[in-house]
C-alpha cells in the first residue's frame, strides 16, 4: 500500500487483507483514494470508506466487485470511471456534500435506482451509460447540463429534467427503449443531437425558449405519435424526426432552417394554413423549405404554393383556412362597395 500526505494511490493482495481485518488502521488520514488504487479487485464485494474522505479519483474501484456502497459525508467529487464496469453493483448512496461525478463513472453497473444530490451541478460524459437495470432516476435541482450520453442505454422509464437546465446534449438518453415520459424545463434552449433518438416516448411538448432541434433528436421514436413545437423554435436539425409514429405537425412560423429528411414523408406539415406531403417527386421538407422562403421573401406565396404544385408538391390549405377564403369571397361578391374597395376603384 501506498499512502502519503493523506492519498492512498495504490494496494495490492495484503492491504486488502488488512481493510478487512482493521479497516481503521487501513484507513487511517485517508482524503484522496487514488486512480485506479482498487481496479481489477474481483474479490472486493464491499467496502466501508472513511469519514475524511474528499476525492476518489479516476477508475478508483473500476472492474471491481462490489455490490453496494456508501459515498461519506465530506466527498465532493467522484473522478472518471471510479466506478465503472462494476457488474455487481447494484446499490449506490451518494453524500449532500457531492458537487460533481464524474465521465463514465459508474457506466455499465447494476444500479437500479438512483438519487442524486441537491449540490450536484455536474454528470459527466456517459456517466450512467449502459446501466441497463437503472429504471429511476432523480436529477437535483441545481443541475446545469446534462452531459454527452449520461444515461443513454438505460431503462429509465421517466425523468423530470429541472429547471435551471438550459442544455441536455448529445444521445443523453438514446436507446432508451422504456422512457415514455420526459418533463423538460421552461430554462431549457436547445436540444442537441440523437438526444432522445430510440425512446419509447409517446408524446411530448417542447418548451417556449427552445431555439434548436439538433440532428437525429428524436429519430426512430416509433411511438411518437403527439408533439407540441414552441413559437420560439429556429432550428429543426438532419432527421430529428425521421422514423417516428407521428402523422400531423404543426410547424411553427418562427422555423427558419429544417434539415434534410428532418420529418418522414408519411407526416402532414402544417406550416400557416398549409398542409404539406410528401410526394415522389417532392418531398414534404423540399416543400416546406421552399415555402418557409416564399413567405419570408416573396409576396405572392399563392403564386409560390402555385409553383410548387407544378413541381409536384402536395399542399392544400387547412380546412378551416379555405372555409375562411370562401366566404371573404361571397362576402365581397355580395358588396359592390366591398369589391370596389378592395380592387381600390371608385364607386
Amino acid at each position: 500500500m501506498i499512502k502519503e500526505n493523506g492519498w492512498l494511490s495504490w494496494v495490492i493482495k495484503e492491504d486488502l487483507e488488512l481493510l478487512e481485518t482493521n479497516p481503521n488502521e487501513f484507513w487511517e488520514g485517508v482524503e484522496i483514494i487514488g486512480a485506479w488504487a482498487f481496479h481489477g479487485c474481483k474479490k472486493l464485494t464491499s467496502v466501508k470508506l472513511p469519514s475524511t474522505l474528499k476525492k476518489i479519483r479516476k477508475s478508483a474501484f473500476s472492474c471491481s466487485g462490489l455490490t453496494c456502497v456508501e459515498i461519506p459525508e465530506g466527498v465532493e467529487e467522484i473522478g472518471d470511471g471510479a466506478f465503472g464496469l462494476c457488474y455487481n453493483l447494484t446499490s449506490v448512496k451518494f453524500p449532500s456534500t457531492l458537487k460533481k461525478i464524474g465521465d463514465c463513472a459508474f457506466s455499465e453497473a447494476s444500479v437500479t435506482s438512483i438519487e442524486i444530490p441537491e449540490g450536484v451541478e455536474e454528470i459527466g460524459v456517459g456517466a450512467f451509460h449502459d446501466c441497463e437495470k437503472l429504471t429511476r432516476v432523480k436529477l437535483p435541482s441545481a443541475l446545469k447540463k446534462i452531459e454527452k450520453i449520461a444515461f443513454a442505454e438505460t431503462s429509465v422509464i421517466s425523468i423530470e429534467i429541472p429547471e435551471g437546465v438550459e442544455s441536455i446534449d448529445d444521445k443523453a438518453f438514446r436507446g432508451c427503449k422504456n422512457l415514455t415520459s420526459v418533463k423538460l424545463p421552461s430554462t431549457l434552449k436547445e436540444i442537441r443531437d440523437g438526444v432522445f433518438k430510440a425512446t419509447g416516448l409517446t408524446s411530448i411538448e417542447i418548451p417556449e425558449g427552445v431555439e434548436e432541434i439538433g440532428e437525429e433528436a428524436f429519430q426512430s421514436c416509433e411511438k411518437l405519435t403527439s408533439i407540441k413545437l414552441p413559437s420560439t423554435l429556429k432550428e429543426i436539425g438532419d432527421f430529428a424526426f425521421k422514423e417516428t409514429g407521428l402523422t400531423n405537425i404543426e410547424i411553427p412560423t418562427s422555423v427558419i432552417i429544417t434539415g434534410k429528411h428532418a420529418f418522414d414523408d408519411k407526416t402532414a406539415l402544417h406550416y400557416k394554413g398549409y398542409i404539406i406531403k410528401g410526394t415522389e417527386k417532392c418531398s414534404s421538407i423540399n416543400a416546406l423549405n421552399s415555402m418557409i422562403f416564399g413567405f419570408r421573401y416573396i409576396d405572392d406565396i399563392e403564386g409560390a404554393v402555385a409553383h410548387l404544385r407544378s413541381k409536384g408538391a402536395d399542399i392544400t390549405k387547412e380546412e378551416r383556412v379555405a372555409e375562411t377564403d370562401k366566404a371573404e369571397n361571397a362576402e365581397v361578391k355580395s358588396s359592390p362597395k366591398q369589391a370596389n374597395k378592395n380592387t381600390g376603384k371608385g364607386e
